[in-house]
């Protein structure tokens, strides 16, 4: 997929928080103390001292020395990975700056999109981030800044006519779903059974007609963001079919095979780092896509 550059202001802050999560991993997280020099200068910079990071990726991830053995004062870690509201169905350990930083970008998306308030939603979400009870019971909101209304959260391993039909009893405003659920729910939906506003697709849906078959089979507008379990929300998906990156909560990178950053137009490898995630800094996390760089 493209992306595109964010604006100015929002990158200087992402550069700001860059700097700050590079040295603090260079003090507190094993993995990276031992180039900690290198780190720092990256933090000051240093466009080779970045590019000579090492990508994290595959069992990588697995490494217990990439846990901080501290937090900022003003975090605090949560080992919780439930989903409680608007936002990326995160995994791992993680802090309630990072969960706070990624809902943010869901509520700034949504005002951006103009979204209307007190809208009732259906979830459709991986069992591991659902509790007890979630599957009978309405939450009091869902979205406290933007939406305001409730939300009926399911677990994703119900065939696409069980959820079809779970929809057409429940008439939700809204559908929250990742992309390979919601295609498979548009392969076998009549058109018009089920009505909704909105479709919120947390990540890409394989299908480049996705946009036109809700408007078709919902009636609805489809909202598409590019997330990860370990990162969180990394680029929201514009009319033209270009993505739009989140510059302060992640520093996101098109890199070739060496790890050097490709010019404008030339495809490459998709990196991210999750600017607040301080208890697993994951610094150049490969997202196993790739992308290639608009001009601004």
């Amino acid at each position: 997929q493209a992306a595109t550059r964010p604006a100015p202001q929002r990158m200087r802050a992402g550069s700001d928080s860059l700097a700050m999560l590079l040295r603090f991993a260079a003090i507190h997280v094993p993995f990276w103390k031992a180039g900690s020099a290198v780190l720092e200068g990256a933090a000051e910079g240093d466009r080779r001292a970045w590019a000579s990071l090492p990508v994290i990726a595959g069992r990588d991830l697995e490494r217990s020395d990439l846990l901080a053995d501290d937090l900022p004062p003003d975090d605090t870690p949560t080992d919780d990975p439930a989903w409680t509201g608007l936002g990326t169905p995160l995994a791992g350990r993680s802090s309630e700056a990072w969960v706070a930083g990624d809902k943010a970008e869901w509520e700034r998306l949504l005002v951006e999109r103009g979204f209307p308030h007190r809208r009732e939603a259906v979830a459709i979400l991986p069992r591991k981030v659902l509790r007890p009870g979630d599957g009978k019971n309405h939450l009091p909101s869902w979205s406290d800044e933007t939406l305001g209304g409730r939300c009926r959260r399911v677990p994703d391993h119900f065939p696409p006519a069980v959820l079809l039909d779970l929809l057409a009893d429940e008439a939700p405003h809204v559908l929250f779903t990742d992309g390979w659920t919601l295609r498979s729910m548009l392969d076998v939906a009549s058109p018009g059974r089920v009505r909704l506003e909105h479709v919120l697709a947390y990540t890409p849906v394989p299908d480049p007609g996705a946009a036109r078959r809700c408007r078709n089979v919902f009636g609805a507008e489809l909202i598409e963001v590019m997330t990860s379990p370990l990162a969180g929300f990394v680029a929201a998906r514009e009319a033209d079919g270009s993505y739009r990156t989140a510059p302060e909560t992640q520093f996101t990178e098109i890199v070739r095979p060496d790890g050097q950053p490709c010019p404008p137009g030339e495809t490459g490898r998709l990196l991210t780092t999750p600017l607040h995630s301080f208890r697993r800094p994951l610094i150049r996390l490969d997202l196993g896509l790739e992308a290639k760089l608009l001009d601004a």
